[in-house]
């Protein structure tokens, strides 16, 4: 199959197809956020904070692959000694509107440039388009001076956990994240 795909930084305009793709690879957690009583409104919530600068969630964090000019996969990633500054929006945002009261646990921190989010339309799977997306947002961590990209990968998910090692990442460590087991994994450059 032959793809005309093109890899860009992320604009606000873009916020509705990469809300999408977030709550997509987010999954459940994504509406628990929100509360299971208006988990419709998750979407919403992720296309919010997108559009916003200085959060987890900003386009500014985001790269996008786009086949003919539409969207078709998103990558999320940031600094993690940036990650209380950048989640602190997002925490009080949830407070205010969804009675959200839950303690997170932190994913990252300092000294490891986080990969929060990877995503691809389900129709456009199994085309390399993740594996890209992977590696465009490490070169961008490396031309940011970062030397150690790291990501959590949820222990039911071996496919994931397989690409990512594909990749070059390897398991450091096991994180608990709002009573799920995650395996920490990181790129040493």
């Amino acid at each position: 199959m032959n793809l005309d795909l093109q890899y860009r930084l992320a604009r606000p305009e873009d916020s509705a197809i990469i809300a999408k793709l977030m709550v997509q690879a987010i999954g459940d957690m994504a509406n628990h956020l929100v509360s299971k009583e208006k988990a419709f409104d998750a979407k919403a919530v992720f296309k919010y904070f997108i559009q916003q600068k200085e959060n987890l969630y900003s386009y500014e964090n985001t790269i996008i692959c786009e086949e003919n000019n539409k969207v078709v996969g998103s990558i999320n990633g940031y600094d993690g000694a940036k990650f209380m500054q950048l989640r602190q929006p997002f925490i009080n945002y949830l407070k205010e509107h969804y009675d959200f009261n839950q303690m997170i646990e932190p994913e990252t921190g300092a000294g490891e440039f986080y990969l929060d989010t990877v995503s691809v339309l389900p129709d456009k799977q199994s085309l390399g388009i993740g594996s890209v997306l992977i590696q465009k947002m490490i070169q961008y961590a490396s031309e940011k001076g970062h030397q150690k990209i790291g990501l959590l990968v949820d222990k039911k998910n071996p496919k994931a956990k397989k690409l990512y090692e594909n990749l070059g990442f390897r398991k450091l460590d096991e994180i608990y994240l709002l009573g799920n087991k995650y395996d920490h994994l990181v790129f040493e450059l």
